[in-house]
């Protein structure tokens, strides 16, 4: 296989390796073109054909073109431009560009930016309203006056999140995405994870919370604001005028809202991604392509669930008990009267009368201060994490096994692996992101996914088999299949001569694990383990 290919580019010649994706290659050499529905952690969706180039003569889309031979692409001359126009005036056919009282703008908005960049003057075709209202769900909406119908969202439903909720109506007379078989989002099998308004291009799919709250005239009042729309789209002398003040207000909004990142505390997967806040109040959770863990994808926990941190009944002022009821007083006093009893217990009973217990929902940083807190302040090493209470059990099961309280694997893993077995564990509940990776390798790449557990869950649904042992039998059904394994020569011995340390008396202790054994103990027929 050939090492690099020759790339002509606008007349200049580049070396490439084969398998690269034009369109990626084409924006790594700062050369612009529009590239509406194409999102790089989903790939090509293939439906604004606005990434038009001429390959060797021919127009084809940049997006779903992959680098295999020596090519000559010209993304200047007036046939792959006046492709590319086409392709946009289509776009805006579907959707009203009110940009400066828009609620995405924000700078992220992919149709705005493409149109200035491009330099988009007038609208050929003119904007068709659609007979349909906004739908609401408890998290985000959708607009279908606004929707573009590139399909990002379905590509996310469908192949990403892999809950399959979200489609495109194309048989009706004006398409719409709809949820399962046409119901709103509040009745539909959505499971808001969010990914769908993560990676919307415009203000068709947006969060709830930043309606009203994004800019500086975004929460005038539905009515007028209407009005404003229309005033907006009737005085407007061309594109580059609105798209110039737009970008002002997109700036000024820019210095309201600060973007913090940092990693979800929910579980133990490790998703990153970006806090919207203004003012201290949180407007949105956006992931990107480079988060390592998750990269787009979000669940309902990370991506919306933070209610509590805006909620008007949260505390913001410690309460001390005094003669039996609590009152408020500033952090001052609350750390003094802390201080104090602390001091009094230590000096009274020892230091080791004092025990510390970190949050799960705490970040790292703040638990590696609570132990600082206890084994140098205090000098107790009483120190706990609530989380070990559920994770103990496995931590000593893999020390024990594997001589570390961690997993070898990786999560790219779990997507590589050509089977999964899940085992008293309903991952779509307890790790969502985690579980559509599984989900994704099972539709797309053929994973078979084997649940064992005592509850019929979504994945035990999704499962290729689904086994339910009686209560309490895993062990008698694993330590069977083990000495099935061994009796049939099918173990990897090169691997447990190199590494597994008392092979032999393990062996030995399964013994009396028969497959009729585990048969009689599991309720499970031995043709279904075979």
């Amino acid at each position: 296989m050939q090492e690099h290919l020759v790339v002509t580019l606008d007349g200049k010649d580049y070396l490439v390796e084969p398998g690269t994706n034009l369109l990626e290659f084409i924006k790594s050499q700062d050369t612009f073109v529009p590239s509406i529905c194409y999102n790089e952690s989903m790939g090509p969706i293939q439906t604004c054909d606005t990434c038009t180039v001429e390959i060797d003569g021919k127009i084809e889309r940049s997006c779903s073109t992959v680098i295999d031979r020596p090519m000559t692409v010209n993304t200047v001359n007036n046939d792959v431009k006046d492709a590319q126009k086409e392709a946009l005036d289509r776009i805006l056919e579907k959707h009203m560009l009110y940009c400066t009282v828009c609620d995405y703008n924000n700078g992220d908005c992919e149709i705005h930016n493409t149109m200035d960049a491009w330099g988009l003057q007038h609208q050929t075709y003119e904007y068709k309203e659609k007979p349909y209202e906004k739908d609401y769900g408890p998290f985000y909406r959708y607009d279908p006056n606004q929707c573009i119908l590139c399909g990002r969202c379905v590509e996310a439903c469908q192949d990403i999140e892999v809950n399959e909720t979200i489609r495109i109506d194309w048989d009706r007379e004006h398409p719409r995405v709809i949820w399962d078989n046409d119901v709103p989002i509040n009745e539909s099998s959505c499971v808001s994870c969010g990914q769908c308004a993560t990676v919307c291009p415009c203000n068709a799919m947006m969060e709830v919370n930043m309606e009203g709250n994004a800019g500086y005239m975004t929460d005038t009042e539905p009515g007028s604001l209407a009005a404003m729309i229309d005033l907006t789209k009737k005085a407007e002398p061309g594109y580059g005028p609105l798209f110039a003040i737009s970008d002002s207000e997109a700036e000024m909004r820019k210095e309201r809202i600060k973007k913090t990142k940092t990693v979800c505390t929910y579980c133990g997967v490790g998703c990153s991604f970006e806090v919207w806040t203004k003012d201290r109040e949180i407007l949105k959770v956006q992931p990107s392509h480079d988060s390592p863990a998750n990269k787009i994808a979000t669940c309902v926990k990370g991506k919306f669930s933070w209610g509590h941190i805006n909620s008007d009944q949260r505390l913001t002022k410690p309460l001390v008990r005094k003669n039996g009821e609590f009152h408020e007083v500033e952090w001052d006093e609350a750390l003094n009267v802390i201080a104090d009893n602390f001091t009094s217990i230590k000096e009274k009973y020892g230091p080791d009368a004092l025990s510390f217990i970190s949050s799960s929902k705490a970040t790292n940083e703040e638990s590696y201060l609570m132990q600082k807190l206890a084994r140098q302040v205090i000098g107790t090493n009483n120190v706990d994490n609530c989380s070990r209470y559920c994770q103990a059990p496995a931590t000593k099961g893999l020390f024990r096994t594997v001589g570390h309280g961690g997993d070898s694997g990786s999560i790219e893993d779990l997507e590589k692996a050509a089977m999964s077995v899940l085992i008293g564990t309903n991952t779509a509940e307890a790790h969502p992101v985690i579980a559509s990776r599984m989900k994704r390798a099972q539709k797309l790449f053929g994973q078979k996914i084997h649940v064992f557990d005592i509850r019929k869950h979504e994945m035990a649904e999704r499962a290729d088999r689904f086994y339910q042992p009686k209560p309490g039998t895993d062990l008698a059904w694993l330590s069977a299949v083990t000495k099935y394994i061994i009796d049939h020569d099918l173990h990897d011995k090169a691997f447990i001569e190199e590494w597994v340390e008392d092979f032999d008396e393990y062996y030995k202790s399964l013994e009396t694990f028969t497959m009729a054994f585990a048969e009689e103990a599991t309720g499970i027929s031995r043709s279904r383990v075979d």
